[in-house]
């Protein structure tokens, strides 16, 4: 396994519209759209770059520091889906 970076992104699924915008900029191929309804993060391929909130037009990707993120993942399941 690669190293991990110290941030995350994290999309709030309940306000993303799917645009795509995110996954246009991301360096990293990390975004994708889950069931044509909101963006997803791949915990494993994301470097945190924070290119993906920059872009997001209705601002619902946050940069978090990996370990919060990870602890919010395992308190609700996290928002990856494979």
């Amino acid at each position: 396994m690669s190293h991990l970076s110290k941030n995350l992104a994290r999309v709030d699924a309940g306000t993303c519209v799917a645009c795509g915008c995110c996954l246009k900029v991301c360096p990293r191929q990390a975004l994708s759209v889950f069931k044509g309804s909101y963006a997803v993060v791949n915990q494993d391929a994301c470097v945190g770059c924070g290119l993906c909130a920059k872009e997001c037009p209705a601002s619902v990707i946050s940069i978090l520091p990996r370990s919060h993120q990870e602890t919010e993942s395992a308190q609700t399941g996290g928002n990856r889906h494979e």
